[in-house]
């Protein structure tokens, strides 16, 4: 009897362990991957559901196979309107160099939205197709969110892996701007459809659609790629209409443009090329072209391999620099040294190609070019106390600061580097001071090759609201901070900073100022005393209850 109890026992145990699992199960689909749809919305519209909501229960996360078209369709109660900064699909596929990634269609209450190709970026390991992120920096967007106006209904159709998106092909031309009013000689034609992802072999048509009629300068028109150029490479536009109709043409170019696959229309500004495969000067006013091409390779000949610049050995005998960082909540910024707009000599200053000169060492809006200011760097040479700062600045409508940190060209893998006292002094004011120093790449989860100092953003919430951020009425923005670990001292550096002095009255009303400085250094002595005798007490307690209990 007793043998037959325990059995029925087990078995019921094991029953309520089955279904506990399935009732407590995490959803499982049968699609191998999960995508989700995340953007930032304006709360002046979407009342109660405020700028960042889950869309999820609204339609906005749907199971995919890799390398299979799927549409996510999203449902709102009410109109919304996007933020303008921010949309993107997330996704659970894994990110790989040349993973393919496309947003096949995106449209808002049923219409159509011309959008240029979706960035395919790696985030935190995994792939996500970005629509629009102007907090990324990026010259062009593949679609302005800002101007949708509001909806109530979202529908978007991408393909993630295989061979999807691989590849990207722009639209570049020289207009008339006699003709394009206020687009100009030379404007992004992304924003008309000027841009699409592309596969290796297959055909695709690019249409591009203007507000009003437009016509070409005459001298230059073609398709840019990221294909990588070999001798073998071929790339052939198939057709080409305007308005509709086939424009009579020679057989297109296929050139190496820094490394990349170009399909010329025209260029006349090369002279190495004796017989234009059309003259864009005859072709009078339109508003729409359609562009038919295909790119391949005719032999076996692999792409080249593009290497990474390496990251060199730390060297604590060695001389550095250090570089004065800083964005502005009016998008008026100073890049870090190693970032595409950063310096052009450094590992990754690609960015400036897209401007007439590099202006990494000046204040800069990608749309209004550059800003008034004077930053002064540090060269690093040896241990000691270092600044760098910005002087004599004009941030015009900016109200408060997106971003503050030092970038350096210093290996991160010099790891017995410190940096600590940092100090972010605003207008002569030291405003906070950090015991040790926030590296990114360290403290944070995304990767950096070199040694960058955080001190406020208002993306990394480790680094915001630790210190009112409003712009000083005017005045040095500065950031000091002290490094060691190097091999040798260097006496002439700023080892006796200057003193920090109150900051000034406000003529007009401002935030809540925090104490003038601040220390993010850790728990006070008096408050570990408490928190250790009050683990003392219950432990006595504790043992006082067992031992009575034992007597009894």
């Amino acid at each position: 009897m007793k043998m037959m109890k325990r059995t029925l026992s087990l078995a019921l145990a094991l029953t309520m362990v089955l279904a506990l699992t399935l009732v407590y199960a995490p959803t499982a689909y049968a699609a191998g991957y999960t995508a989700n749809f995340g953007a930032q919305f304006n709360p002046d519209v979407n009342g109660d559901l405020g700028e960042w909501f889950d869309v999820s229960e609204f339609g906005g996360e749907i199971a995919f196979e890799e390398g299979a078209e799927v549409t996510m369709t999203l449902e709102f109660p009410a109109p919304v309107a996007f933020g303008g900064n921010y949309a993107a699909i997330d996704t659970d596929y894994p990110y790989a160099d040349g993973v393919g990634g496309r947003i096949i269609s995106f449209k808002i209450d049923g219409n159509e939205v011309p959008m240029g190709a979706a960035d395919v970026g790696d985030e935190a390991g995994n792939v996500r197709l970005t629509i629009c992120n102007k907090w990324a920096g990026w010259d062009v967007q593949p679609c302005d969110v800002e101007l949708l106006g509001e909806f109530t209904k979202i529908e978007v159709t991408f393909i993630v892996g295989g061979e999807a998106g691989k590849y990207t092909g722009n639209f570049g031309a020289q207009f008339n701007p006699d003709v394009n009013g206020d687009l100009g000689e030379w404007f992004d034609t992304a924003d008309y459809g000027g841009r699409t992802a592309f596969v290796e072999g297959d055909e695709y048509t690019m249409t591009l659609e203007f507000p009003s009629t437009v016509a070409f300068g005459g001298n230059y028109a073609a398709i840019d790629t990221n294909f990588p150029y070999t001798p073998d490479a071929l790339g052939t536009i198939l057709s080409f209409k305007l308005d509709g109709n086939e424009v009579s043409m020679s057989d297109s170019l296929t050139q190496d443009e820094g490394g990349n696959v170009r399909l010329t229309l025209c260029n006349k500004w090369n002279s190495d090329i004796s017989e234009q495969p059309v003259d864009l000067e005859t072709l009078g006013e339109f508003s729409k072209i359609e562009v038919t091409f295909t790119v391949s390779r005719s032999g076996g000949i692999p792409a080249p391999v593009v290497e990474a610049v390496p990251v060199p050995e730390f060297d604590p005998n060695g001389t550095y620099k250090a570089y004065f960082g800083i964005q502005m909540d009016n998008w008026i910024f100073r890049d870090a040294w190693d970032s595409p707009l950063g310096d052009p000599d450094g590992p990754d200053g690609s960015s400036w190609a897209d401007f007439d000169r590099s202006y990494f060492n000046e204040l800069f809006d990608t749309t209004n070019g550059l800003q008034t200011g004077t930053i002064n760097d540090a060269v690093i040479e040896g241990n000691g106390t270092y600044r760098v700062s910005v002087t004599d600045w004009d941030f015009k409508d900016a109200s408060e600061f997106n971003q503050l940190y030092v970038s350096t060209n210093i290996p991160l893998a010099g790891e017995n580097l410190k940096f600590t006292d940092i100090k972010v002094i605003l207008g002569g004011s030291t405003r906070h001071t950090f015991r040790d120093a926030y590296i990114l790449g360290i403290d944070s989860d995304d990767a950096h090759d070199y040694y960058r100092i955080g001190c406020l953003n208002r993306w990394n919430t480790d680094l915001w609201e630790i210190f009112n951020d409003a712009l000083p009425a005017e005045g040095e923005i500065a950031i000091e901070f002290t490094v060691s670990g190097f091999a040798y001292d260097n006496a002439s550096a700023a080892d006796e900073p200057a003193e920090s002095t109150p900051a000034p009255a406000a003529a007009t009303p401002a935030p809540t100022p925090a104490p003038a400085d601040t220390d993010d250094g850790g728990i006070s002595g008096l408050l570990i005393g408490l928190i250790i005798g009050g683990v003392v007490l219950i432990a006595a307690v504790v043992v006082f209850v067992v031992m009575k209990k034992n007597k009894k």
